[in-house]
């Protein structure tokens, strides 16, 4: 599995970065329709870095997440 996780970190920094723009807001619809900027992350909880993801993998159908704490998540 070791060979595929440089390529799904990559992808899933892909993925999020995607999402923005360069100064770091979304396009959501206003009022009548027209995009609108707003601020990513204003509200956003802080994180422990030592509870950030350190490693990805996926499967068929389910994706599970190591975290620095030790902690996994999986979905899907």
């Amino acid at each position: 599995m070791r060979p595929l996780r440089a390529p799904l970190l990559l992808a899933l920094a892909l993925t999020l970065a995607g999402g923005c723009d360069s100064r770091g807001a979304t396009k959501t619809p206003g009022p009548k329709g027209e995009k609108v900027d707003k601020p990513v992350g204003v509200d956003a909880p802080t994180t422990n870095a030592g509870d950030l993801p350190v490693e990805l993998v996926a499967g068929g159908q389910h994706a599970c997440v190591r975290r620095g704490s030790g902690t996994v998540e999986c979905w899907g």
